[in-house]
């Protein structure tokens, strides 16, 4: 994941369970406490944010195998600190939560969840996006949603955090969605600079812009007038692709969000027409293109030079670029009298 990551693995067995935990250690540390084969409990040491219990899930399909992970956060529940739980349950509470196949039933493996949560002072959160986490992809009286995976938090976690709230994201690669739990909000100085950006040779009108500019006529002597196209052909490209990227930001957005109502349709009023399930299909294909735009966009501003050719995670290169920024962040001051501020 590059220099600022660490990591911690609990290997799968064949091809299912594991988890995997990433942390970037120049904003903070996390130290394993217990792990088993269906969770991981750790402390995160936020900078400037204190400590936070972190429980991360891959809940077994068995209640009876569940119970163990249910004791062993019970365990660590004690302690009078912010307490996150978060990933797959592989179990449902209500019948809100559960669209196809059999009707709902409280189940044990439901109610022993329930019990924990109400014992050990944990609440499920609100959420934004598809009702539904999971998927099994399959097609008429055959397919299922369910709402797997969420988040649990304690009292003290729902206190210190300004707006809870689970986001629910669209399912693209997977047949779980990804959420996200915001625990605490970064901000960032932004910087610009005029550069040439690989994303440029994928279009045929940079191309046109090189060639417009490389005609134009320029006084001066040959390394003058050489300086001043590749300054002219670098200005104007600069605000073309500023423009062009954008669009590729907002038409990202805009494919996001239809696909997440397409989705969401899907979750509230049944299955979706067939035509609708091609649209869906449709722009989540061209969602990929852009996407693969951003990417290579993202790839060389982040100057990774390990990374061999084809491989795709514009987040990664993303926060790769974006790492060097945190250098120019001040978070607190100490004054004379030696008291800390984050004013």
């Amino acid at each position: 994941m590059g220099p600022n990551w660490d990591f911690f693995i609990l290997p799968s067995k064949g091809l299912s369970g594991g988890i995997m935990i990433l942390w970037r250690f120049d904003i903070g540390s996390f130290t394993v406490l217990k792990n088993i084969d269906q969770c991981v409990i750790g402390d995160l040491n936020a900078f400037n944010n204190g400590c936070w219990m972190i429980t991360t899930v891959f809940g077994n399909k068995e209640a009876y195998k569940r119970r163990l992970f249910w004791d062993c956060i019970q365990e660590q529940s004690q302690r009078k600190i912010p307490y996150v739980i978060g990933g797959d349950f592989n179990c449902i509470l209500s019948q809100e939560e559960k669209r196809g196949c059999k009707k709902f039933v409280y189940s044990q493996g439901s109610l022993e969840m329930l019990k924990f949560m109400n014992d050990n002072d944990y609440h499920d959160i609100g959420m934004v996006g598809p009702r539904y986490t999971w998927c099994n992809n399959k097609h008429g009286s055959a397919r299922i949603l369910e709402r797997l995976d969420r988040c649990l938090l304690n009292s003290l976690a729902i206190q210190k955090i300004q707006i809870v709230m689970v986001r629910h994201l669209a399912r693209l690669a997977s047949d779980h969605c990804p959420i996200v739990l915001k625990i605490f909000v970064e901000i960032r100085s932004m910087a610009r600079c005029i550069k040439f950006e690989d994303v440029l040779l994928s279009f045929k009108t940079s191309k046109h812009i090189v060639s417009k500019t490389w005609k134009k006529y320029f006084v001066g002597d040959e390394m003058e007038i050489l300086n001043k196209k590749f300054k002219k052909a670098l200005n104007d490209l600069f605000h073309w692709s500023k423009n062009k990227l954008e669009d590729f930001s907002r038409e990202k957005s805009r494919l996001k969000a239809e696909i997440l109502l397409l989705q969401e349709e899907e979750a509230t009023n049944g299955w979706l027409e067939d035509e609708k399930v091609w649209m869906l299909k449709s722009k989540v294909k061209e969602l990929n293109v852009i996407l693969n735009h951003l990417n290579t966009w993202w790839k060389e501003r982040a100057k990774v030079k390990w990374n061999v050719e084809g491989d795709s995670n514009t987040k990664f290169f993303h926060s790769f670029a974006n790492a060097k920024r945190n250098t120019n962040w001040i978070s607190h001051d100490k004054n004379m009298e030696g008291q800390i501020t984050e004013d």
